[in-house]
């Protein structure tokens, strides 16, 4: 699944208060295009301020993107609270059930809705948060500071992510932020401050430098980092830059690694043992279901059933990140996904045991684990099992496809 950051003006989803939740829904269709057909979920935010010059210490100089019939100085007033609420009731009868939105990020306030200029009030907080909890019971929501909004469950973006003069937000998104049940995500900056110590000049320093990409990295780790926002530049540096995001892409978020897979047939009873342990930095954050299915000979389905009992959720990875070990002291644990399926209707014949985590949306394939048992569509073949009679269990070596070239899955 491909994670992509959106943002919307304030006055390009409301031009006023009298338009409804079908705006919301038709400007985001335009922006949303093909995200099913490429396997693309966004993590949309909302802005009304942007600085004209991209510098936001020239505060004279913003653009303002509120709704026509809105004063954009009455920030912390009852009405301005209203209009809060009335945006956020849309946003989620609009994104909410949508499968192509991940994450919200709450963004409305501060240039870029990073908060930074228009810090929000405790007013403003609790109207905001209780918006966000009622328009979006599904979806995992993110504020930008980790002391905003403390105690109400939400998130965190981290603008400006591993940035030598914000090393204080990253230890108050630990103290203030249950990473195993909120998201915690973000972008680098590069563009302000001390940011040649750390995190380089632009992306393509911070991936290329050994000392740059390791504290990146660490940080992942460290803060449990789900996902950030990434744009490299295309100069001489890009491949190597290249080789350091496949490393960030190997930590940032979950990362399943299958350690054993234990399959026995018999008398119409299709038993699967699964160990499981998660490498990566973030557990998945939500239950989307491991699904067995039996392949013919040609590769179509025959049967499927999911793991009843299992909540990928619960697949946490390590904790308490060591920078000089670069390691989790507290390493993650194998988790142990078991199942009894009635196989008993089907022919009896050898099939391929294949596993999937699907996406409750289509019922599809999303989902991919950490292994080189792949075929295109999501799945990955684990044996070959036999309803009737014995199978060589093992699949030949050269019959995989390779994931970073499969551009079949959709939803």
């Amino acid at each position: 699944t491909r994670l992509c950051k959106m943002y919307f003006n304030w006055n390009e989803l409301e031009r006023s208060k009298h338009d409804t939740v079908d705006r919301i829904r038709e400007v985001s269709d335009i922006r949303f295009a093909d995200a099913r057909k490429h396997n693309v979920r966004f993590i949309p935010r909302v802005a009304a301020v942007w600085p004209n010059s991209g510098d936001h210490t020239l505060a004279t100089k913003l653009r303002s993107e509120f709704p026509d019939d809105m004063a954009p100085s009455t920030l912390d007033t009852p009405a301005f609270f209203s209009r809060v609420r009335d945006l956020i009731a849309k946003l989620g009868e609009a994104w909410n059930d949508d499968p192509r939105v991940a994450y919200i990020e709450m963004g409305i306030y501060g240039l870029w809705g990073e908060e930074h200029e228009d810090a929000l009030s405790r007013a403003a907080q609790k109207n905001m948060a209780e918006a966000y909890r009622k328009a979006f019971p599904d979806k995992k929501c993110m504020g930008r500071y980790p002391r905003d909004f403390m105690g109400e469950g939400f998130g965190s973006y981290q603008d400006s992510f591993d940035h030598i003069d914000e090393d204080h937000y990253a230890v108050d998104t630990l103290r203030f932020i249950d990473w195993r049940k909120s998201v915690i995500g973000g972008e680098f900056a590069h563009n302000w401050g001390r940011h040649k110590i750390q995190p380089g000049d632009d992306m393509n320093d911070t991936f290329v430098s050994e000392d740059h990409l390791g504290r990146a990295l660490g940080y992942v780790f460290w803060q449990h980092s789900n996902h950030l926002g990434i744009r490299l530049a295309h100069d001489e540096r890009y491949e190597a830059a290249l080789k350091g995001l496949a490393e960030y892409q190997k930590r940032a978020g979950h990362r399943f690694v299958i350690d054993e897979a234990r399959v026995s047939c018999e008398n119409g009873a299709l038993d699967v043992a699964l160990d499981v342990r998660n490498i990566g930095a973030s557990p998945f954050y939500y239950r989307w279901p491991l699904t067995a299915r039996l392949l013919d000979d040609q590769g179509a389905y025959v049967w499927q059933g999911a793991f009843a009992s299992t909540d990928i959720r619960d697949w946490m990875p390590g904790d308490r990140y060591s920078f000089g070990a670069d390691r989790y002291l507290d390493p993650p644990a194998v988790y142990t996904a078991r199942e009894r399926f009635d196989v008993s209707r089907l022919p009896g014949a050898v099939y391929t045991l294949a596993l999937s985590i699907d996406d409750p949306s289509c019922g599809k394939p999303s989902v991919l684990f950490a292994t080189a048992q792949y075929k295109n569509g999501g799945l990955h073949p684990i044996c070959r099992v036999a309803t009737a009679g014995e199978c060589d269990p093992y699949l030949p070596e050269n019959g995989f496809d390779d994931p970073l070239t499969d551009d079949t899955i959709s939803y």
